[in-house]
């Protein structure tokens, strides 16, 4: 090979080294921005039929001007992976009928993220999915999450201390494809209702 076969040869793997670096450097970009979510709170909307534990001592409370749980709660996204399990415990105060259980959100604050890429996963204790939608079909309306075999049946309590019991669920969230940008998602809060089942 001449001396300029072997320059331009180098040129050519020097030129083919740099389209290979930024590629990488642009496929980090759309992959390392986090999205967090800050101060995420669980609340029952009818003390009357529906409480939720409240881990800062007050025990089964809550209506959407006191949520319940412990908060806020703050998680870090990274695309394609699920955040870990949040536990949550439900009461049924009807002594008489099961409830059927759904969730919505209110201020989202969506930081200028698309809810649609926030999935929201709902899952019973024994780790059984129960349902998965988005924070934006969450903002639309109410999304049930429990099946009969999921009800929360009448008189029924969650407890931390007992796996298994009827009314123990977990939320997750997770980001479904890279953000170009940081995004926080501030003051997030889920919503439970129950629908009394009348057999």
């Amino acid at each position: 090979m001449n001396a300029r076969s072997l320059a331009i040869t180098r040129a050519v793997a020097v030129i083919g080294g740099t389209g290979a670096l930024i590629a990488a450097a642009t496929f980090a970009a759309a992959t390392s921005n986090p999205v967090t979510i800050s101060g995420i709170n669980l609340a029952a909307t009818d003390v009357n039929v529906l409480q939720i534990f409240d881990f800062g001592g007050a025990g089964f409370t809550g209506d959407t001007s006191n949520p319940g749980n412990t908060g806020p709660i703050d998680l870090t996204l990274a695309p394609g992976t699920e955040s870990n399990k949040i536990p949550f415990y439900l009461k049924n105060l009807d002594g008489t009928d099961a409830l059927a259980i759904s969730a919505s959100a209110s201020n989202p604050g969506t930081g200028g993220l698309d809810p649609t890429q926030i999935q929201v996963k709902f899952y019973d204790d024994n780790s059984t999915l129960l349902a998965t939608t988005t924070l934006s079909a969450l903002e639309s309306g109410s999304v049930p999450f429990t099946s009969p075999a999921g009800d929360l049946q009448a008189g029924a309590q969650g407890n931390s201390g007992a796996p298994g019991t009827n009314g123990n669920y977990n939320v997750t969230f997770e980001l479904l494809n890279p953000v170009s940008s940081f995004v926080n998602l501030n003051g997030v809060q889920l919503e439970f209702t129950g629908t009394q089942i009348t057999p």
